[in-house]
């Protein structure tokens, strides 16, 4: 598939001598109805792991809704899984939404009010 992390998994698998490629930070900023598919991929596929990083933008302005909720459902399954099981430690997933402003906005702030352009950013961390 033509997918962000098929093309990604494809040039770490040809440029790398590792068994198992590894991306440590993604940056998901475009087409906000992709975000969850993408992260899932990333996920999926393998190469998330230990130390990698993902932020989203747009998350609150943009209602990505579906995507905060599966990041969430898997950092609380995460940690419960490492509670019940110590090889699942390795596999924890922490997320938090940090909010801010959307970009380019301290000029229409005063003209449509601050609760119109509020947003933030999704850091979901692999630990």
């Amino acid at each position: 598939d033509g997918s962000a992390a098929s093309i990604i998994q494809n040039h770490l698998l040809n440029n790398q001598e590792e068994l198992q490629p590894q991306t440590q930070f993604v940056f998901l900023d475009h087409d906000k109805d992709m975000y969850l598919y993408d992260y899932q991929q990333f996920h999926n596929r393998g190469l998330l792991q230990s130390s990698s990083v993902v932020v989203a933008d747009n998350v609150i302005f943009a209602d990505i809704i579906d995507y905060q909720t599966f990041v969430k459902d898997l950092a609380l399954s995460s940690l419960e899984n490492s509670k019940e099981n110590s090889a699942a430690a390795k596999k924890i997933v922490t997320t938090k939404t940090i909010d801010c402003m959307v970009e380019y906005s301290s000029s229409e702030s005063m003209k449509y009010g601050v609760e119109r352009l509020k947003d933030g950013v999704e850091v979901t961390e692999y630990l």
